[in-house]
């Protein structure tokens, strides 16, 4: 019945073909699982469904400071594993898991309808020893332990990644240490400080509609590599972690990989007196420019007051995790937008292909934006029924200049204050944090409620006096000065597990 059940739901969501000799014949091949998730909540300003996009200044044009009220369903999931036959004397099993939230913020209407997403589709085979070998979409290290809240994705892009990646994945468990390895696909930042036509420079490509990742500027010829370590072992108690007894753990996991940007011309825009600045009089020009976004990260969870059974009344956790690198949109912790930034490097001219004469051309040249942050959470559990949960998580660039050079207005009459940074998605943030505290009620297995609120606040480099382009003030725009915009979001999910 359960194998009735997977291949119909399958077939009707065309997700995937599965050839009738990779079947098994026994029952109990197949086990499906998942919950249906009912997520209603008030914000009073139109961020991101699950808080990870930033925060709407005060200043800004309605409808952004608008509040608003929302009722979706659309993270249910499900999945369902496979175990499969014994190979190369190590035990095989496979994973798929998809849910309907393609669409993180879409409006509501009529009929809310979701189109499914694969989130995790992975085999693996484990051999006595401890070792396995993983292959297919799942979790990068950085997400081994997600703070407990309402919203899907917590912290994601201020203080917690998020990320589902192909990998191919060797892991080594013995004792209380595990040791994995993975390399992964590559991240192509969407969007990410998009250039204009490039001027076809020496060592330049030139833009055209058939040249894909060109066209944004990024592409890369290596994959991503990842490592971590984890010590877990019940030292003086366990705690409760998702519902669930967990001892002590310490987790330690880092990343890197390469990201090649093109050069070309582009229009930015950089500090001014209370309003964007435009740049680029003359000819913009970023070199070709290779990155290598990096991250390191360290976690603990610490059991405070402990149980030594599965009851978890009284017993209480904290979990701190920190993190620093740079390009982190490439680890699923922050947004394209932050990624990288121009610094002013010299005026100049060069010869174009094609031309006679040497072409002026301001030069800037892209840096990957440098960031810690982490996040904070503790719980305490009344009983196996009610817990509650609090946690606080940011995000914080460092490096970004705000130098000046009194040459620039001389090669650049836009750029009046002679500020040397420069971007093309303007408004970057220059902290990103949250409050988040949630009460839990699970009266069963099969049941879970939630009801919480939160508190984001994301302050920017610039200050601006309104919404119009370059920052300058619109008629709907506010004459008030600010960086900071905030917003208060109260929250009640339900969770049906099978």
């Amino acid at each position: 019945m359960k194998k009735l059940i997977v291949l119909t739901c399958l077939a009707a969501l065309v997700l995937l073909a599965i050839p009738a000799s990779g079947l098994a014949a026994k029952a109990g091949d197949f086990d499906l699982g998942g919950y249906i998730k009912l997520e209603t909540f008030w914000d009073s300003s139109q961020m991101g469904k699950n808080l990870n996009t930033p925060a709407t200044r005060f200043n800004a044009a309605q409808p952004n400071r608008h509040g608003r009220l929302r009722f979706t369903s659309q993270s249910t999931r499900f999945y369902f594993t496979i175990r499969g036959p014994e190979v190369f004397g190590a035990k095989t099993q496979g994973y798929i898991e998809v849910d309907f939230d393609t669409q993180g913020d879409a409006r509501q209407s009529a009929s809310n309808a979701f189109a499914p997403r694969l989130r995790h589709a992975w085999f693996r085979m484990d051999w006595a020893g401890g070792w396995s070998l993983l292959m297919g979409q799942y979790w990068g290290v950085f997400c081994n332990f997600y703070p407990e809240t309402i919203q899907d994705g917590p912290f994601q892009n201020h203080g917690q990644a998020t990320q589902r990646i192909p990998q191919i994945r060797l892991t080594y468990t013995g004792g209380p240490w595990k040791f994995s390895g993975l390399v992964g696909a590559n991240y192509d930042p969407a969007g990410d400080n998009v250039t204009n036509a490039y001027l076809n420079l020496i060592g330049s490509q030139t833009a055209s509609a058939n040249t894909g990742n060109a066209l944004w500027g990024q592409n890369s010829n290596i994959p991503q590599f990842q490592a971590e370590v984890m010590f877990e072992k019940d030292l003086w108690g366990k705690a409760g972690f998702g519902g669930r007894p967990r001892g002590f753990v310490a987790n330690v996991g880092a990343g890197i990989t390469r990201l090649n940007y093109q050069g070309g011309q582009i229009v930015g825009a950089t500090f001014g007196n209370d309003v964007f600045q435009p740049i680029g009089a003359n000819p913009l020009v970023v070199n070709n420019k290779s990155v290598v976004p990096w991250m390191i990260q360290a976690t603990l969870f610490i059991p405070v007051m402990t149980t030594k059974t599965e009851n978890l009344k009284n017993t209480a956790n904290v979990t701190a995790q920190f993190y620093i690198g740079q390009g982190l949109a490439a680890f699923g912790n922050d947004l394209d937008s932050n990624n990288t930034w121009f610094r002013y490097d010299a005026p100049g001219f060069r010869f174009i292909p094609g031309t006679a004469t040497p072409a002026f051309e301001v030069v800037y040249r892209r840096n990957v934006t440098k960031k810690y942050g982490g996040y904070i959470q503790g719980q305490y559990y009344f009983n196996n029924q009610w817990w509650v949960s609090y946690a606080y998580g940011f995000s914080k660039p460092y490096g970004v200049s705000q130098a000046r050079n009194q040459g620039i207005p001389l090669v650049d009459p836009l750029n009046v204050d002679g500020y040397e940074y420069s971007a093309v998605n303007f408004d970057q943030t220059r902290m990103w944090q949250e409050h988040c505290a949630t009460l839990f009620f699970s009266p069963s297995k099969a049941f879970k409620f939630g009801l919480g609120y939160s508190y984001v606040q994301t302050d920017y480099f610039q200050t601006t006096q309104g919404a119009g382009a370059f920052g300058f003030p619109t008629a709907t725009g506010s004459s008030k000065t600010t960086r900071v915009g905030n917003n208060h979001s109260v929250r009640f999910g339900g969770w049906f597990f099978f």
